[in-house]
């Protein structure tokens, strides 16, 4: 699959969240996670932010377990092009490891 294929999935989660549909949300998180660790990697930031994305679901849903677990899963070894949230979560659970 191609990465816009992933964007688009990425942007329908986004309005499912919104729209408080959280199951839908994840549903399309998840294509676009797979879709882009099967073309990036695991430690690629468009990743991280599929990770952050799904964290803030949980949040919302007030499943804060699953969302430091998402949290978690991001990779935080480049922080080249990740937004200041996505940073953010990535310098917590780096300071927290310490």
């Amino acid at each position: 699959m191609y990465p816009d294929v992933a964007k688009s999935y990425n942007n329908m989660a986004l309005v499912y969240d919104e729209q408080g549909d959280y199951s839908k949300a994840l549903e399309y998180y998840q294509l676009a996670l797979d879709i882009r660790e099967a073309k990036f990697g695991k430690d690629h930031p468009s990743v991280a932010t599929i990770y952050n994305n799904m964290a803030l679901v949980y949040d919302n849903q007030g499943d804060y377990y699953k969302a430091l677990e998402a949290r978690d899963r991001q990779p935080c070894a480049n922080h080249f092009g990740m937004t200041i949230t996505e940073r953010f979560w990535c310098t917590l659970n780096y300071s927290r490891a310490q």
